[in-house]
């Protein structure tokens, strides 16, 4: 019998691990980018609590692919059947207690945390901490801390699956400690049988897709004087929220996101619709007003208190809005 060389057997057992961890994350944030990846990609379903302050509620997610476009189902557990449905770029609401609706969007957001769509490609403005391997909904999961370089945003606390990279649990802090959120699996599965919800999605007829009237408008007549590091303006839109109101003129609106939180800043002329410094906080999400030059600048979006009236107070009008 042919013996087969030492040096051979020596490269072939340190060769057939090595494939494996060939494409396999390193670093905390090749992890978390393989969770961004997992979760528009993946088949999977998930059954999951929602924990917002004092209010928790149960809902199923599933998620495929499909000739390039994402399918997925979010659907409310208990109570009334509330139940969102992913098609391509559409996201149709349905059974929320009024008409069905559709909008454009490649992603369901609501009841699902801020970091499970989040664009991780880029983390500035946090620091990644590496905890301790935990066990969550039977699965063996990686954890790692997101805190704020400077304080002007919550701290998340994630813990992924260490084999998909599915997120398995968060949660989101405020500056005190005191618990936001809490996203929490109890039920994995990445069964190929998910698939079928493609063919489910395609035989139904969703409502049409409500598109409101808006203007691109090339130069703002307001800027920011600060911005928390990372976050970068997205989109701006210029429209009339309340046509029927003859006094209250074009809306301007921007989009603000670091990749996970996003805030949007309204202004809006001539008119007192919220006073100034008054403010309204749910859980996570914050609307803030301040008055200026006879604008009124609201803020709506997940952020501290602190944070949003710094950035409502350093709006700058220039030209014919001062």
């Amino acid at each position: 019998m042919h013996k087969i060389p030492r040096l051979f057997l020596i490269f072939l057992l340190l060769s057939l691990p090595l494939a494996g961890w060939a494409n396999a994350p390193r670093t905390a944030l090749d992890f978390l980018k393989a969770m961004s990846n997992a979760h528009q990609t993946a088949t999977y379903e998930i059954l999951y609590n929602l924990q917002q302050g004092n209010e928790s509620e149960s809902f199923r997610y599933r998620h495929t692919t499909a000739n390039g476009k994402g399918f997925a189902q979010l659907l409310r557990l208990d109570n009334r059947r509330e139940e969102q449905v992913l098609k391509g770029n559409t996201v149709s609401y349905l059974g929320y207690g009024f008409r069905p609706f559709s909008l454009p969007s490649s992603q369901i957001l609501d009841n699902l945390p801020a970091i499970f769509n989040a664009d991780l490609t880029q983390l500035n403005g946090y620091y990644v901490e590496e905890l301790e391997r935990d066990r969550i909904a039977d699965r063996v999961a990686r954890g790692f801390k997101l805190i704020p370089k400077n304080n002007d945003r919550y701290p998340i606390v994630l813990w992924i699956d260490e084999n998909n990279h599915i997120l398995l649990k968060s949660e989101l802090f405020d500056q005190s400690g005191r618990l936001l959120e809490q996203f929490k699996v109890v039920q994995l599965s990445t069964d190929n049988q998910i698939h079928g919800i493609v063919e489910a999605i395609n035989t139904l007829i969703l409502p049409e897709i409500i598109a409101p009237a808006q203007n691109q408008t090339a130069d703002p007549e307001w800027q920011l004087g600060w911005l928390p590091e990372g976050f970068k303006p997205i989109n701006r839109i210029q429209k009339n929220l309340l046509p029927e109101l003859t006094e209250l003129q074009a809306v301007d609106s921007q989009l603000y996101s670091d990749g996970i939180f996003s805030f949007n800043l309204y202004v809006i002329p001539n008119v007192d619709l919220l006073a100034s410094g008054q403010f309204w906080q749910q859980d996570k999400t914050l609307i803030y007003s301040e008055i200026i030059n006879n604008n009124n600048v609201i803020l709506v979006g997940d952020l501290p208190l602190e944070t949003a009236k710094r950035i409502a107070q350093s709006v700058q009008f220039v030209g014919n809005a001062q």
